[in-house]
């Protein structure tokens, strides 16, 4: 069935929905497939519009990200990190 042929599945759909967020430009076939896609799986459409939230929450804090912190662990506060990450 032609139909089979061109739906995607959920990596593809994903990839093809990220490539175009990220601004590239993908195939026609491509683009039909991921729609197609999308259509019928909730999962990734709630993928790519998380995705989205995620983008444009880093583009809005990319400067605050990209400072070194300020905030200084003692070393109480560094042995109790280092003992609760060895209860693992």
């Amino acid at each position: 069935m032609i139909l089979k042929k061109i739906i995607h599945n959920c990596k593809a759909a994903q990839e093809s929905g990220i490539r175009l967020q990220a601004g590239s430009k993908i195939g026609i076939k491509a683009w039909l497939a991921m729609q197609i896609h999308l259509i019928t799986c909730k999962c990734c459409r709630m993928f790519l519009r998380q995705s989205k939230l995620i983008d444009k929450a880093i583009e809005k804090h990319k400067d605050n990200l990209a400072q070194p912190s300020r905030h200084k662990f003692t070393e109480a506060e560094k042995n109790l990190i280092k003992q609760r990450l060895g209860d693992r």
